[in-house]
């Protein structure tokens, strides 16, 4: 018998992995996660640093800013947990974003959201396509749909910035209930709780979990490995042109170049929840945890005029430890 055959796990096996996150103690993996820590002494870092930090307006605002990045972040959670990886999520963001302010003045809000995230979903499919189906490396592949992307929109809807004219299109990034809880945010937390849910608890959610874990391994076992594969990118896709349609409201403007730093910061809260870069290993609400430590470095960095060269130094350097750290821990478990 070969190495090969002695060392790879069978069907069954990765199957029982993905099962496992659904049976582990849920408190027992929250003592084992050690970002929770950080987590907490960031907290009291940033009360002592920035009192105002607890304050209504600061939470509320708080809330507001990290809404696409919440979105994306589900998304990634689900690609990179399926063996994946895509780059493109701030070009399908801010395609999302452009076709949304494009029909303001031209067909009622609804049209505009079905649109824009219609054409997120268009953007994942060819993600999907690209990575499954034409086999190209998800990096390569990404990266270069993202300048596709960012080219076919500027044909559509030109490279002047667009603007919103209308409340009715104000309406989605300026709602608050009760004066304080924005549209947004209830919507950006109930796609993340759905989310959460489906990754734990279905059959789709194993699956993730299998085809990362041994993608040979769950197409022996029959699960579509390259229709599952396919899907989080249609997902990402989907999540993330519906966080730029709502930022695009919010601010009441929307320009091709409305890519930012989205991708590197969804990548990072993923990475820093413990999502393992080579798939089938993670959780998403680990991915909560990563969004609440960028979330809130991001506001004390700001709060204390920080040099904004210095955050993204700052984020780089988390990405390159915890990368350090999965691969050390994965050596480590191999051994």
């Amino acid at each position: 018998m070969s190495h090969t055959d002695q060392t790879a796990p069978s069907a069954g096996q990765v199957l029982a992995k993905a099962d496992a996150p659904l049976h582990n103690g849920f408190v027992r993996s929250l003592i084992r996660f050690p970002m929770l820590y950080v987590l907490v002494a960031l907290l009291a870092m940033t009360t002592y640093l920035y009192p105002g930090f607890w304050k209504g307006q600061n939470l509320e605002n708080l809330m507001m800013q990290n809404v696409s990045l919440i979105m994306a972040s589900v998304g990634m959670t689900f690609v990179i947990m399926a063996g994946g990886f895509d780059l493109s999520v701030g070009a399908v963001f801010a395609t999302g974003a452009v076709f949304y302010l494009s029909f303001d003045g031209v067909a009622p809000v609804g049209v505009a959201i079905v649109v824009a995230i219609a054409v997120g979903l268009v953007c994942g499919v060819v993600n999907g396509a690209l990575v499954n189906f034409f086999h190209i490396n998800p990096f390569v592949a990404t990266l270069g749909s993202s300048s596709a992307f960012i080219g076919i929109m500027t044909l559509f809807a030109g490279s002047n910035t667009k603007f919103s004219a209308s409340d009715e299109y104000g309406f989605m990034g300026s709602f608050k209930w009760g004066g304080f809880l924005p549209l947004s945010t209830v919507v950006s937390v109930a796609c993340f709780v759905i989310a959460a849910i489906v990754l734990a608890k279905s059959t789709y959610g194993r699956s993730v979990y299998a085809v990362g874990g041994n993608m040979e391994a769950a197409r022996l076992s029959g699960i579509r490995v390259g229709f599952i594969s396919a899907s989080t990118f249609v997902i990402i896709g989907g999540l993330s042109a519906l966080g730029g349609a709502f930022t695009a409201s919010q601010l009441g403007t929307a320009q091709p170049n409305f890519v930012g730093n989205l991708t590197l910061d969804a990548i990072a809260v993923v990475i820093i929840g413990g999502t393992s870069l080579v798939g089938g290993e993670g959780a998403m609400w680990r991915t909560a945890v990563g969004i609440a430590i960028l979330a809130i470095v991001n506001n004390l960095f700001a709060a204390r005029n920080i040099d904004p060269s210095l955050q993204l130094l700052f984020k780089g350097v988390i990405v390159i430890v915890a990368v350090g750290v999965d691969v050390w821990t994965r050596r480590r478990h191999s051994t």
